[in-house]
């Protein structure tokens, strides 16, 4: 295991947008978020961690992580703070953006200021002196300044961690798609879809299609997904599935005030800790 990203962490605890849900030998292709992804927010958000606040975190490490290996008396090159845009239900309603739809079909997209602080992480492991990875890593690949410095920034995810978030979050998704309205959306989605030559009772059995297990799209999964987006825009189906979660979900907050009160605390202070590491390493590198 690499002491590397805090995402691992966030996505346990947090359930910060992880997961590409990228199928074996698929190649993930890099595409911004359009606007209408973007735009996608439901109430669980404020209380998880977002893909920026997690490149924020990594940075903190990356910062104890100097530290620890100056220590050593062991260079390292810390990294620049990577901004990270943030579309965490991008795909929760299949694919929505008109653009991925017509590059990639169904395949999984993922944004690019993600993928260049990855690379960019990489790029300093696969420069590293054998010196300077036992004294990062340890000889094992699990200790070291990597792992001292991920343990320290992560003493705060206790706090944050909600068994009740991820299972509202999940409950809210499984009984919105049993809903009147958006059970009535789905029939007038899957109404536009036969129109343009396409027999799918509902979009996840459009993207579960077993023909798009293939490491690329092909042209008819392409013609696919761009009917399936033009009919969620006809159908107003984003619009009416998000909607019925938003109610979803603002129903089991109300039920659980004080657990969730007590999480965007354990957040705040989480991500309060982090910043003031920076800060402090800041100040003392201008001394």
């Amino acid at each position: 295991m690499r002491w590397r990203s805090v995402t691992a962490v966030c996505c346990a605890l947090f359930l910060a947008g992880c997961g590409d849900q990228s199928r074996e030998g698929e190649v993930v292709a890099a595409l911004p978020a359009g606007p209408e992804a973007r735009a996608l927010r439901l109430p669980l958000d404020m209380y998880r961690v977002s893909a920026d606040e997690s490149a924020m975190l990594d940075h903190t490490a990356d910062t104890l992580v100097e530290i620890c290996m100056r220590g050593k008396g062991v260079p390292w090159t810390r990294l620049p703070r990577f901004h990270v845009d943030d579309a965490p239900h991008r795909r929760r309603y299949g694919v929505i953006e008109e653009e991925a739809a017509k590059r990639f079909g169904y395949h999984p997209v993922r944004d690019p200021s993600e993928l260049r602080k990855e690379q960019a992480w990489q790029a300093r492991d696969d420069r590293l002196t054998s010196e300077e990875h036992v004294a990062a890593y340890g000889e094992d690949g699990t200790t070291g300044c990597m792992r001292d410095g991920y343990v320290r920034i992560n003493q705060g995810a206790a706090r944050g961690e909600s068994p009740e978030l991820r299972r509202l979050d999940q409950e809210s998704y499984d009984a919105s798609v049993k809903h009147p309205d958006v059970l009535s959306a789905f029939r007038t989605w899957s109404a536009c879809m036969r129109e343009q030559g396409f027999s799918y009772r509902d979009p996840t059995e459009a993207v579960g299609d077993p023909r798009w297990r293939t490491p690329g799209p092909s042209d008819e999964e392409i013609r696919t997904a761009g009917a399936d987006v033009r009919c969620k825009k006809r159908s107003r189906l984003v619009a009416v599935w998000s909607g019925v979660e938003r109610e979803l979900q603002q129903r089991g907050l109300r039920k659980h005030r004080d657990h969730f009160a007590a999480l965007a605390d354990g957040k705040s202070r989480w991500l309060a800790d982090a910043r003031s590491v920076i800060s402090g390493a800041v100040r003392s590198a201008g001394r």
